[in-house]
């Protein structure tokens, strides 16, 4: 194994095998092993994103892991050179907020302490009334801070990142950095291509990013109700019940009955980040909620371009999976993407995620975890 220099990142490479690798957008915690881990290698890290933790959680997944505004500096100040994205992505708020005027001020409030102290470029959001609430507030301060679409805004066309665009263009806030498609054009090249090709004739400064690992049903039918659920449960108007809800009704007994069905979401193996190299300029690595060991080993599959093991214990969205099936990595093979993205999505009459499934997995028996594997 030799080294070489990709994206001003060294990474090993088998023998003289040059792989393309686009640089990762990853979610940042305060763990001391973890801050460590990143500051080790910046320049393989285009962005990173955290949650802005006060009275209220504006981000799109549950609160677990409470700090104040003052540590929180403190922490991401450990990290430089690297863009800083503020999650603000959750998918509606109780609606009194987008007119109260105490909560607008302190999260602006929040937002410019961030800036001054050089930990904020930007925001990440789905909320367009939010959106419009703090560009309303001091239109002044928003026009030094990005405003990024999350990838919960499903851009999946032209016509809806145009769409999208106009609206931030016509804000105070600052153009993207960067636009996240949605997920399902990791499947579908053509309209790939097509955004593509759209931002860089008519928005050549925003780069295009795609989320690499969320590994979630393909166009997955519990998508909107789920992010609506888990805002309904940050307005604390209702217990957390999604992790039932989902256990029992949702993704958990789809994949479960039908664990083939896995391969064809939308995920990007770390082998195949240079078939999207031509359309894309970095990858997002989910998981934010699932410990330093899942991330930390994540980030290093895909900074290597390669990973010798259990596929399903990269996913964010599916990684219970991995307490139930060996999904060996290395026996999807070299023509997994030319597999999955000319798939024709007539399942009844196609058999090639069952047969490779039942080539490359192995159920599991039941154990159980170790506290330090969940951390």
């Amino acid at each position: 194994i030799t080294a070489v220099r990709l994206n001003s990142c060294e990474l090993p490479v088998k023998s003289c095998i040059i792989l393309i690798i686009m640089r990762l957008s990853i979610p940042f915690n305060a763990k001391e092993e973890y801050i460590q881990f990143i500051a080790k290698q910046p320049s393989c890290f285009s962005s990173l994103y955290f949650p802005l933790d006060i009275d209220w959680n504006l981000s799109a997944r549950l609160r677990f892991d409470q700090t104040n505004l003052a540590d929180s500096i403190k922490s991401l100040s450990r990290v430089t050179g690297i863009k800083k994205y503020c999650l603000l992505n959750t998918r509606f708020l109780d609606a009194g907020l987008y007119h109260d005027q105490s909560f607008l001020k302190r999260l602006l409030s929040s937002l410019e302490a961030l800036y001054s102290s050089d930990n904020l470029n930007g925001i990440v959001f789905n909320d367009y009334y939010l959106l419009n609430a703090l560009a309303e507030k001091k239109a002044s301060f928003m026009s030094r801070i990005e405003a990024v679409p999350g990838v919960n805004s499903m851009i999946d066309s032209v016509p809806k990142a145009s769409a999208v665009l106009e609206l931030i263009e016509n804000s105070p806030f600052r153009m993207p950095g960067k636009l996240i498609a949605d997920r399902s054009l990791n499947r579908d090249i053509k309209a790939l291509e097509a955004l593509a090709v759209f931002l860089k004739k008519n928005h050549p400064l925003i780069k295009l990013e795609l989320l690499a690992n969320e590994g979630c049903i393909l166009h997955c039918p519990f998508k909107l109700s789920h992010d609506a659920l888990i805002a309904y449960s940050n307005t604390g108007r209702t217990d957390d019940r999604t992790f039932k809800i989902n256990s029992k009704k949702g993704c958990f007994p789809y994949f479960f009955n039908s664990p083939h069905a896995f391969l064809k979401s939308p995920f990007i193996r770390p082998e195949d980040i240079h078939h999207y190299s031509g359309y894309a300029d970095s990858l997002k690595i989910c998981g934010r909620t699932l410990g330093n060991r899942f991330l930390m080993n994540v980030i290093s599959s895909y900074t290597d371009g390669f990973f010798n093991g259990n596929l399903f214990e990269l996913m964010d969205a599916s990684s219970w999976m991995a307490d139930h099936f060996f999904l060996d990595n290395t026996k999807l093979g070299s023509g997994f993407y030319k597999q999955i993205t000319n798939c024709t999505n007539q399942c009844k009459t196609c058999k090639v995620c069952l047969d490779l499934f039942k080539e490359a997995a192995s159920p599991l028996p039941l154990r159980l975890k170790s506290y330090k594997d969940c951390l």
